[in-house]
């Protein structure tokens, strides 16, 4: 049998038989069945290949999700005409030739007159999606990635550390996670019950930075005393607050340094992080 894609329609359930189109009667062959659930008359999308026959895509309202029975090469038929296929496996899009991530996803497929644009949708990481172009005078494109941008999720920011709680302190705050950049934002106003340790105090994150991540902006508003600028870090899963110990180094900020803290004061803080 040679190895086609193409159209038929099924003639019976069970056993699932199908006839292509073209064909005057059904195949009386053993069909593979990747879309679930089909009935006589359905329109279907079939694999014909030298060990069988494997039904890959139902027709619904003229839109058509082929599904992909291995890795395949994404340069090639069938994925270079008009399309959208399914790949389930992330094993299969690493085995798998031009891909542009080792995850599975969507493959959408648009030709026409020496044109070929692809756009590759990937369940991970953020639901990321990646395109390019072909052109028969001069091949394929790179793939490039689409921007993805989160929106803004809530985040209630505390302290950690050596001596160091929130107790009952009033805070706020938020993240959104662009192209796999955190953008972040906070406010800790330290409560009566709040707690200032002797070391550098902590800020857990709500997600991991990635090593060497950018510092972080930090504004320590202490009543009647003044507004002290601040440095943090973020390391792993946590911020870790800091200031500047003279001669370019770096000193953690305390209870009492730069100011002593009390009930009222605030931090406010800001970051691009960029996520590991």
């Amino acid at each position: 049998m040679t190895d086609t894609w193409t159209w038929a329609t099924v003639t019976q359930s069970s056993p699932l038989r199908i006839k292509v189109d073209g064909d005057t009667s059904a195949l009386d062959a053993t069909t593979d069945n990747l879309v679930g659930s089909l009935a006589v008359d359905d329109r279907v999308r079939v694999h014909l290949h030298s060990d069988g026959i494997i039904v890959t895509g139902l027709q619904g309202g003229g839109d058509v999700l082929t599904i992909m029975s291995g890795p395949g090469n994404l340069n090639e038929v069938p994925y270079v005409s008009n399309g959208r296929f399914h790949q389930s496996s992330d094993s299969n899009a690493t085995a798998g030739a031009n891909y542009p991530v080792p995850y599975a996803g969507m493959l959408e497929v648009s030709s026409a007159s020496g044109f070929i644009y692809q756009r590759y949708t990937a369940y991970a990481p953020y639901s990321a999606v990646y395109f390019r172009a072909y052109y028969t005078a001069t091949g394929w494109g790179a793939w490039s990635k689409q921007l993805v941008e989160q929106a803004w999720t809530s985040w209630t920011p505390t302290l950690t550390g050596a001596g160091w709680s929130a107790g009952n302190s009033s805070t706020d705050g938020g993240y959104k996670i662009i192209d796999g950049v955190a953008h972040v934002w906070g406010r800790i106003t330290f409560g009566t019950t709040a707690t200032f340790g002797s070391g550098a105090p902590t800020i857990p994150l709500p997600f991991t930075a990635a090593p060497r991540s950018n510092p972080i902006n930090m504004w320590l508003f202490v009543g009647g005393v003044g507004i002290y600028v601040l440095i943090g870090r973020a390391i792993s899963s946590a911020i870790y607050g800091y200031q500047n110990g003279g001669a370019g180094f770096l000193s953690a900020w305390t209870s009492t340094s730069p100011a002593t803290l009390a009930s009222g004061n605030y931090l406010d803080f800001t970051a691009i992080i960029v996520v590991a």
